[in-house]
């Protein structure tokens, strides 16, 4: 076939498409406005669903190895839902499951510090945490988050802004605090003090 047939094929087909944009969009920039928010909600999508997946698998890992040793804690999986702010902050506890609803954040470490924060503290101990005296609940909340961060890709980074968010209960509840990371570097936090708050409740 000759060149010139595809030149012309090649124009009928550039009339043809601008013939829809103008027929669909009176104004070009709106066309173009409209592609780059749909390729821009695209790339977003694509990297909170990446921060999710990753998030996700780090807590997970860090869940089962304490159902591993504690299996009466029997710690439901996480998974994530990201919701505008007002929503953020729930956790909606399913058969095996535990979904947490949290506001995306573009730093990292606080995606993870926030999800790990929000699930314990919802998930972790639900029948004997009111049994608990407060330092002595938010110490051992502070003890596990701290420990599913450390198993965090993003460990290096998120420690320090973790202990400033509990700077005022670490300096309330210092002694509190000290004993029982005491008692988790010995071994006996999740193997035997959880093992017995476990049962209270139950």
């Amino acid at each position: 076939m000759p060149n010139y047939i595809y030149i012309l094929a090649s124009i009928l087909l550039v009339v043809l498409i601008l013939g829809t944009v103008l027929k669909n969009y009176t104004n070009f920039r709106n066309f173009f406005h409209d592609v780059c928010h749909g390729i821009s909600t695209f790339a977003s999508w694509k990297k909170r669903r990446k921060v999710k997946n990753s998030v996700e698998k780090d807590c997970n890992k860090a869940i089962e190895e304490i159902n591993e040793i504690v299996p009466e804690l029997q710690m439901p999986d996480l998974s994530i839902e990201w919701v505008s702010k007002d929503e953020s902050g729930q956790v909606n506890l399913k058969e095996g499951e535990a979904i947490v609803y949290l506001n995306y954040q573009r730093d990292n470490t606080r995606n993870y510090i926030n999800t790990a924060a929000t699930y314990i503290k919802r998930s972790l101990l639900p029948n004997s945490r009111n049994y608990l005296s407060e330092p002595v609940r938010k110490a051992i909340d502070f003890t596990i988050i701290k420990g599913f961060l450390n198993r965090s890709v993003s460990k290096n980074y998120v420690m320090n802004p973790f202990i400033e968010d509990n700077k005022t209960d670490l300096a309330q509840y210092s002694d509190t605090f000290e004993k029982v990371t005491t008692v988790d570097d010995e071994g006996m936090l999740t193997r035997i003090l959880l093992r017995e708050y476990s049962l209270w409740g139950g």
